[in-house]
């Protein structure tokens, strides 16, 4: 960035001076420099968006895991239910038996 600063500085030196000549020389480099400053920014920023999307992926894995795991127990608790409530019921139609005349 410093250089593209020197560049802008010479470039304007140039036209006070009428060197047209090294005034077109000057705009090639300025721009090369700038399109090479503006890769890097992007490199950076594409370098920036491929961790986020990775720390997202394994957010993702994680919350899978702990879904998977709380369905797995919600499913042990409901066959549990079911077993507790199918024995109470035997129970109470064993007693209701028991009490006929």
């Amino acid at each position: 960035m410093i250089l593209a600063c020197l560049c802008f500085m010479i470039l304007n030196l140039a036209h006070e001076l009428d060197l047209s000549i090294y005034v077109i020389d000057i705009d090639k480099f300025l721009a090369v420099e700038l399109e090479r400053d503006g890769n890097k920014t992007l490199k950076k920023e594409e370098e920036e968006w491929q961790k986020e999307l990775e720390s997202v992926r394994n957010q993702h894995a994680l919350d899978v895991a702990a879904l998977l795991s709380t369905t797995q127990k919600l499913q042990r608790i409901r066959a549990e239910k079911a077993e507790i409530l199918s024995a109470e019921l035997t129970r109470l139609k064993a007693l209701l038996d028991s009490q006929k005349p």
